[in-house]
């Protein structure tokens, strides 16, 4: 885990705009910090010095590490047979990138 990573991160962070009280962060700015945090944690740093390091606050931090949503999803280019769908009287034979793309849009 980066000190200097968690450091240039917070950097961006504290230029983000803000929206009222609180401030907005783009999906990817949300997940780079949510994988700094996530490493900063496993290294056995305590959460209200990880939240002070990327200067957010521990219920922020809590939601992120917390948020499943933020998973990265890797796409094998293995042969994967077709996923078969079953669409009321029909169905669809998808590949595992279009049941991506159908799951989680372009990326």
């Amino acid at each position: 885990m980066s000190t200097q990573a968690m450091e240039l991160w917070a950097d961006a962070a504290r230029r983000t705009t803000r929206q009222g009280r609180s401030r907005r962060f783009t999906p990817e700015m949300r997940a780079a910090g949510t994988r700094l945090a996530s490493a900063a944690l496993a290294s056995g740093l305590k959460k209200s010095e990880v939240s002070r390091r990327l200067g957010i606050s521990e219920p922020t931090l809590n939601a992120w590490v917390g948020d499943r949503s933020f998973l990265e999803v890797e796409v094998v280019r293995d042969p994967i047979p077709p996923i078969r769908l079953f669409l009321g009287r029909g169905h669809a034979d998808l590949t595992a990138e279009q049941l991506s793309h159908l799951l989680w849009g372009s990326r």
